[in-house]
């Protein structure tokens, strides 16, 4: 067998017959010395036109992927970050941040982390940051209001859950205000654990009433469950701050906190590490 690589198509020979572009035929791969087929079109396509695609691909990684050993430092000012050899890391690629509420760490691009409200914050901080915030959730509580009214009933239902305008669900004979407290009863249910549905009231310092949604007695934690809208959120905060909140330990889950609970190996490992994070934000 003979390649032509002088002109710009490659030809290919065999015995002296020329074949056909689009036509098949064997070469030994010059790492792994195994024979596999290809043609002469595909071989000035390829990147390395004497290797298999097993080989071909060894040594490739993808664009977002970073081991820690090539990460150098990190300029958090100019959001910039730099290999090993202090050369720059391009400005789209994922690279390993630590949070600097929690302490976790998360991966994200230096592009995204400069778009960000709270940046170096990782996702669970940013989110409860902005639930903080009073200005943000009346506004989008009055967004789900609007698309309440505005919707029929069968449209209704595929409004995201837990909404204050959503409906809720029996489950083991036990009416639940929304959809997604049921999924966490679902998940309480799969790893064991305990709970009590609105066990008790509390009083805010201002006198105001507060029912939290559920209570684990093995644990000794009150839970929160609240989804992407909400009116009574920013009440959780306010009595987390007052006396009684100060008193027991509790923590508030989202709605996409849940796959993360179901996966988890261990769920109440999992509640203790969320409760003591949350602690210490």
């Amino acid at each position: 067998m003979r390649i032509d690589k002088s002109e710009k198509k490659w030809k290919v020979f065999i015995d002296g017959r020329q074949l056909g572009r689009k036509e098949e035929f064997g070469v030994v791969c010059e790492l792994c010395k195994k024979t596999f087929r290809t043609c002469a079109s595909r071989m000035e396509i390829k990147q390395s036109p004497y290797k298999c695609k097993h080989c071909a691909r060894i040594g490739r990684r993808p664009h977002n992927a970073l081991s820690e050993k090539q990460l150098g430092r990190i300029d958090k000012e100019n959001y910039r970050a730099y290999d090993i050899d202090d050369n720059p890391i391009a400005i789209k690629r994922k690279v390993s941040i630590e949070c600097v509420k929690c302490g976790d760490k998360y991966k994200n691009s230096m592009d995204f982390e400069k778009k960000k409200s709270y940046s170096w914050h990782c996702r669970s901080c940013s989110r409860i940051k902005d639930y903080e915030r009073s200005d943000y959730r009346p506004d989008r509580s009055n967004e789900a209001k609007k698309m309440w009214e505005s919707q029929t009933y069968r449209s209704r239902q595929r409004i995201r859950p837990n909404t204050p305008y959503s409906n809720g669900g029996y489950h083991n004979e036990t009416w639940f205000r929304s959809q997604l407290e049921i999924k966490y009863v679902k998940a309480f249910e799969r790893h064991g654990i305990e709970y009590e549905y609105e066990p008790i009231r509390f009083e805010l310092d201002n006198g105001e009433g507060y029912i939290i949604d559920f209570y684990l007695p093995s644990l000794n934690v009150f839970v929160e469950i609240k989804g992407r809208y909400a009116d009574e959120t920013d009440k959780y905060f306010r009595w987390r701050k007052s006396s009684s909140g100060k008193l027991v330990n509790s923590l508030i889950l989202f709605d996409n906190d849940l796959n993360r609970f179901i996966r988890s190996k261990n769920g109440s490992n999992f509640i203790k590490e969320e409760c003591r994070r949350q602690a210490s934000i």
